[in-house]
């Protein structure tokens, strides 16, 4: 194998420590084009974002013409992008109209629309918008590097930790583990120390209890397997989690820069100090790249190396692929800023021994895979005043939602939609005004066009309270979920939603509060806070 050696080094310097909790990406800016109106919406037939904007140019001279794209992104990965979209020269003061569509378009978190010279690759304007609803806004650093930093007052206890008895070198771990704080726990880690008899330490590895946070008041279980482990006496377990996040979303890669370069990657801090770092390395070279060596330099405000880690691929890495990698490192220096370096050797296939991929020391993140969740109890001197916050005084029915469906294919040339579901949308407030989440018992009478199409019963209780009502998809119509302090009560599920018009009666008990009674609730299915019809 003839092998032709090659290096590249670049600084992505971000001031990791001093970023505010506030987005590069939402910084805004003024620049000669600016987005000036802005919709989104999905279509039925295909999944498909359509996404209408203005490019208003406020400067006194045209700019373009332009290559657009729109972009959707969910967390720091690039889920899916439009095909480009030409865009004529803007003439000073005036503004110009696009349209983007996405077919078959993945669920995604937020959105960019990129301007680049026409017939270019380089980014000449970027607009972000995070919140969907808002117009995208200018990321004038073109980066998007955005650092969030997590609440203080989360806290994660591990009740309970087993090590079962190991089976072909893999051993089987078990975990209880409580968030004990009003906030949702982030990057939940149990971290793993094993020690020999006289108490030395002999093994530790990093566990990531799931891939979701971990909310309030719950108290979760998990299992992991660990290979690899020399022989130990006792193992002890710590508990740690996300103390901040900095992400720099993939994406804005020139693709004329016919290289390897790292596109998308993560940094989350934990409050014990350790490191993760993962990312994309994605190569627009020719040849394939072997012994591909990432180097990422930590350092301090003057720019001193603090920490060097590094990640072997496993690997080459082949012209056009993505490739993931995954740094951990444990007690982490502070830092200010970050540089990755590559090494890597062009090869061609001469028919020659392959050479063995070089090999990682670090063994690894273990993520564990949760196996049950409950509500966690309140300690005894606390009982009374939880059950005083949990008192409902009114109840109040805050709108209607329908969960849209999707086409699906029944044979080669026929497909069919699955139908809407309608949810209910309610909150409950206690004797201070303030929302609370009861458990209790919703029964609803459905009526389509005054005739009664059926009785629905439907229970509150923690496990609904806990569910995320913006995961919820059309086969959950019989479920309940929450939206923050609003609970979404299933009602129904109807192959076309523009062909009813429904009609509700409502009933909701909460037990040793009362009873509460709506008749005939019709669009927009609202009411004000009311006091119970009936009390216990």
């Amino acid at each position: 194998m003839l092998r032709c050696s090659h290096r590249l080094a670049w600084s992505i310097l971000a001031l990791a420590a001093i970023l505010g909790p506030a987005a590069a990406a939402e910084s805004g800016g003024e620049g000669a084009i600016r987005i000036s109106a802005f919709s989104l919406h999905r279509e039925k037939i295909g999944a498909v974002a359509v996404v209408e904007a203005t490019l208003a140019n406020g400067a006194a001279v045209s700019e373009g013409p332009f290559d657009a794209v729109l972009q959707v992104l969910d967390s720091y990965a690039l889920v899916k992008e439009s095909d480009p979209l030409a865009v004529a020269a803007i003439p000073p003061g005036k503004d110009v109209k696009i349209r983007f569509e996405i077919k078959h378009c993945p669920a995604f978190s937020w959105l960019r629309i990129v301007l680049r010279p026409k017939g270019q690759s380089a980014v000449a304007h970027c607009f972000v918008s995070r919140s969907l609803d808002r117009p995208p806004t200018a990321d004038t650093a073109g980066a998007t590097v955005v650092r969030r930093v997590f609440g203080a007052d989360a806290k994660l206890t591990i009740l309970e930790a087993r090590a079962g008895a190991a089976d072909g070198g893999t051993t089987e771990l078990s975990f209880k583990v409580r968030n004990a704080s009003p906030e949702a726990v982030h990057f939940p880690l149990a971290r793993l120390r094993f020690l020999d008899a006289a108490g030395r330490e002999v093994a530790s590895r990093p566990c990531l209890l799931g891939l979701e946070e971990i909310p309030p008041a719950a108290e979760d279980e998990y299992r992991a397997s660990v290979g690899g482990l020399p022989a130990y006496a006792k193992m002890q377990v710590d508990a740690a989690w996300g103390e901040s996040i900095l992400e720099q979303p993939e994406g804005l890669g020139d693709a004329s820069v016919k290289d390897l370069t790292v596109e998308g990657y993560r940094f989350v801090r934990f409050t014990h100090g350790d490191l993760w770092v993962l990312g994309r390395l994605v190569s627009r070279l020719r040849d394939p790249a072997a012994d591909v060596v990432l180097s990422l330099q930590l350092t301090d405000k003057a720019g001193k190396e603090v920490r060097r880690l590094r990640y072997a691929f496993p690997g080459p890495v082949g012209p056009g692929e993505r490739q993931g990698f995954e740094i951990w490192a444990a007690a982490a220096p502070a830092y200010e800023g970050y540089k990755f370096s590559l090494a890597f050797n062009i090869a061609t296939n001469d028919g020659g021994a392959p050479k063995p991929p070089p090999r990682n020391e670090d063994p690894g993140l273990v993520v564990a895979e949760r196996t049950a969740r409950r509500t966690a109890a309140s300690p005894p001197s606390e009982k009374a005043d939880a059950k005083k916050d949990l008192a409902v005084a009114q109840v109040e029915l805050t709108g209607w939602s329908w969960v849209e469906g999707s086409q699906v294919r029944v044979n080669i040339t026929r497909t069919t939609y699955t139908g809407d579901a309608g949810f209910l949308k309610m909150r409950f407030l206690g004797p201070n005004g303030l929302p609370v989440k009861p458990d209790g018992t919703v029964i609803l009478r459905v009526y389509n066009r005054g005739q009664p199409q059926g009785t629905i019963r439907r229970a509150l209780h923690a496990r609904a309270w806990q569910k995320d009502a913006a995961k919820l998809d059309v086969t959950d119509a019989d479920e309940v979920a929450a939206s923050g302090p609003e609970a979404w009560v299933g009602v129904l599920r109807v192959p076309d939603r523009g062909a009813v018009d429904l009609t509700v009666d409502v009933t909701v008990d909460i037990p040793k509060a009362g009873t509460w009674e709506w008749k005939k609730v019709a669009a927009p299915y609202t009411t004000g806070p009311t006091p119970p019809t009936r009390t216990k």
